[in-house]
C-alpha cells in the first residue's frame, strides 16, 4: 500500500517536474558525458532534455526485475525452510527503506548539485527501489500461497488488488496537489510525502523484527505482519455484515483523512 501510494507516482507524475526544473546539463562535465554515452546508447533521444532525462530513468525501473532475480535466487540458495519467506520480506523491506530514502535525498538536492549526477542518482536509485519492490512482493506472494487455504486464496488476492489500485490513486491525487504549489515548495511537499512513505516502512520494518508483533495479530504461525493485517482485512470483509461494515467504515476513514491533510492545505 505504502509503496502504490506514495513511490509509483513518483515517476510519471514528479520526477518530470523535478528535470524541468533542472539547469541545463554541462557538456564538459565527466557526468554529463556519461549520462550522453548511456542515452545514445540506450537510443534515448527526445525533443527536449528532460524528456530524455525522464525515459532514462524509467529505463532504470526496467532493470530493477534483473537485479531482484539475483538477490531472490540469493536469499533461496542460502535460507531454506519456512524462513526464506521471511528472510526475503525483510530484506525486501530494508531496500525500500535505503532505495527510498536515497530517491528523497537526491529530490532535495536536486537544485544544488550536476544535473548530471541527479539524473544518474535517480537512475540507480529507481532501479533499487523497484529491484526491492520486487523483491517483497515476491516472497509476500510464496508465504501467502503457503499460509492461506486455497479457498481463500482468490478472495485475499482480490482485496489486494482493490487496495493497491485505491492506495495508487490516493497517491497520486496527493502528489498532484502537493505539485499546484505556486510558492515555490512543491518538491519539499512531495520530499515529505516520500519521507512519510520511508517512515511507514521503518514502522513495518520493526514490527517485522519484533516477534510478539506477528501473535498480536493472531497469527501462531509467526507470519510477517504485512500478511497478517491483509489477513485480518479480508476476514473482515467476508465476515457478517456488521463486522464487514466496520471495516469498510475503517478503511474509507483512513482514506478521508489523509485526503484530507493533503486536500486542506491551502493553495
Amino acid at each position: 500500500l505504502v509503496t502504490n501510494a506514495l513511490i509509483y507516482p513518483l515517476s510519471f507524475v514528479v520526477f518530470p517536474v523535478v528535470f524541468r526544473r533542472l539547469p541545463e546539463v554541462a557538456a564538459a562535465t565527466p557526468a554529463a558525458r556519461v549520462l550522453s554515452w548511456a542515452q545514445s546508447v540506450l537510443g534515448i533521444r527526445k525533443d527536449k532534455a528532460w524528456m530524455n532525462h525522464a525515459a532514462l530513468v524509467s529505463m532504470g525501473g526496467a532493470l530493477g526485475p534483473l537485479a531482484s532475480g539475483v538477490v531472490v535466487e540469493a536469499v533461496r540458495l542460502r535460507v531454506t525452510g519456512p524462513a526464506q519467506s521471511y528472510v526475503g520480506v525483510i530484506i525486501g523491506v530494508l531496500g525500500q527503506i535505503v532505495c527510498g530514502m536515497a530517491v528523497m535525498m537526491v529530490m532535495a538536492c536536486a537544485q544544488i548539485i550536476d544535473p548530471a549526477l541527479v539524473v544518474g542518482a535517480l537512475f540507480v536509485g529507481w532501479a533499487g527501489v523497484i529491484a526491492s519492490n520486487n523483491v517483497f512482493t515476491i516472497f509476500f506472494n510464496s508465504h501467502s500461497q503457503v499460509a492461506l487455504d486455497r479457498s481463500v486464496r482468490g478472495k485475499f488476492i482480490g482485496n489486494l488488488v482493490t487496495l493497491f489500485n485505491l492506495s495508487n490513486s490516493c497517491g497520486t491525487a496527493a502528489f498532484g496537489r502537493a505539485l499546484e504549489d505556486d510558492s515555490g515548495g512543491e518538491i519539499w511537499w512531495c520530499v515529505a510525502l516520500v519521507l512519510l512513505g520511508v517512515v511507514a516502512r521503518l514502522g513495518v520494518a520493526a514490527q517485522l523484527w519484533v516477534g510478539p508483533a506477528r501473535q498480536v495479530m493472531g497469527r501462531a504461525a509467526g507470519a510477517p505482519l504485512p500478511i497478517a493485517v491483509v489477513e485480518q482485512v479480508t476476514a473482515a470483509l467476508h465476515s457478517p455484515p456488521k463486522n464487514r461494515s466496520k471495516a469498510r467504515l475503517l478503511v474509507v476513514g483512513v482514506v478521508v483523512a489523509v485526503l484530507g491533510a493533503v486536500l486542506s492545505r491551502s493553495p
